[in-house]
């Protein structure tokens, strides 16, 4: 399974195939529950909009 995954992350990385089109491919097999559960796991929260990221500037002063 991992050279199925290498070689799909060097196709991407070459340009071979879009970015976009995989993400959205490889979404559609997982449910709510679980691409909720990686975003929270890779704490991708705040750069997907999902909560409001911090202001830095009030810890500048």
């Amino acid at each position: 399974m991992e050279d199925y995954k290498e070689k799909l992350l060097i196709a991407v990385q070459d340009g071979i195939l879009d970015a976009n089109e995989v993400i959205e491919k490889l979404l559609s097999y997982m449910d709510d529950e679980t691409v909720q559960q990686v975003i929270e796991e890779e704490d991708w929260e705040e750069l997907c909009g999902i909560r409001a990221l911090e202001d830095n500037e009030e810890d500048e002063y």
